[in-house]
């Protein structure tokens, strides 16, 4: 879906805004909150022309993903699927009210299992952790977390290691949440993924999306333990809702890049280049650095052992055949 132009903000579309807000405050997912506030909006619109429906659906995303202030890759996956069931209403020969009122049950269906979904993935995954194993975890995903409470409620015993995930403090956060669980859990430094490497029985991690040929895009660091994974013979599994799935076509980093959303991060200023010029007077152009955050990286698929998702347990090269048989059906669909 291509990116809305900035305009004045509608009032359905402030209101779809403000929900959405409220819905990521209160701990939901970017997209399951996104597919529920668009839900509303197909609900309370007053359009009377699929036109209509269509203009206001695209406001109230472009408010949404101005609220967010980056673009996501789930985000935009979930948002094409649904509004692809909204242009889809123009191929319907029924009158528009019976249509629409159609597409209010689908959708709220639709953005109703997005809820169970965390379930749904720990049930296909929770074999696959093994009792007395050691788990090293990267980011804080909720499924990663739904996961191991699973194993652990089944009574098996594991560890966890955590990376520290700079610069987002996503260790930390992950660590609060294991040790709430019970679950033993050791933090290390990120650059200890390989020292720690031969301890590991398997990596789980989370996703932020899954392109179409099979790989992933994750916080950074992410590539740098699928390689270490790989080089020690250790399992890499990726836990993902199948609305994560983005018609994307990432080959390498530089590809990752162009992807919306997916750009460098900010520069830091250089040490000596700003504040007081007493704290600049004794420092030479030699000192001067810029750090470069970059917030995700591309793991392709031939790092990846398996995806645990809602529909199951998928290998890498299932993700095309998914994405062709949703969009397929969708379009053959009636």
């Amino acid at each position: 879906m291509a990116a809305d132009e900035a305009g004045p903000e509608t009032a359905l579309a402030a209101h779809a805004r403000v929900d959405f807000q409220g819905r990521v405050a209160r701990g939901e997912k970017l997209a399951p909150a996104a597919l529920q506030v668009l839900a509303e909006v197909v609900k309370n619109s007053e359009a009377g022309t699929v036109m209509g429906l269509e203009r206001e659906v695209r406001d109230a995303l472009a408010a949404i993903r101005a609220s967010v202030g980056r673009k996501s890759i789930s985000l935009e996956a979930a948002s094409e699927l649904f509004f692809r069931f909204v242009t889809r209403v123009a191929l319907d020969s029924l009158p528009f009210e019976v249509s629409k009122q159609q597409m209010i049950v689908r959708f709220s269906e639709f953005a109703q299992s997005t809820e169970v979904c965390a379930e749904r993935v720990a049930q296909s995954a929770e074999r696959f952790v093994a009792d007395g194993c050691t788990v090293l975890v990267h980011g804080n995903s909720s499924l990663v977390t739904a996961i191991l409470e699973r194993a652990r409620s089944s009574g098996k015993s594991f560890r966890v290691i955590a990376t520290e995930g700079r610069p987002f403090g996503d260790g930390l956060k992950m660590v609060k949440r294991l040790h709430a669980l019970g679950i033993p859990v050791t933090m290390v430094v990120d650059a200890a993924v390989g020292a720690i490497m031969e301890q590991v029985s398997m990596v789980l991690v989370g996703a932020e999306g899954i392109v179409e040929n099979g790989g992933l895009v994750n916080r950074i660091g992410t590539l740098t333990i699928a390689l270490a994974a790989k080089a020690f013979n250790r399992p890499f599994y990726v836990a993902s809702e199948c609305f994560k799935f983005a018609r994307l076509y990432p080959l390498n980093q530089k590809d990752l890049l162009r992807v919306p959303g997916m750009e460098l991060g900010p520069r830091f200023p250089a040490v000596g280049t700003r504040g007081p010029p007493e704290e600049n007077a004794s420092s030479s152009d030699s000192d001067s650095f810029d750090l470069e955050v970059i917030p995700s990286d591309f793991t392709p698929s031939q790092y990846i052992t398996l995806l645990f998702t809602d529909e199951g347990v998928l290998t890498p090269a299932a993700v095309s055949d998914k994405l062709i048989a949703t969009y397929m059906y969708m379009a053959m669909e009636n």
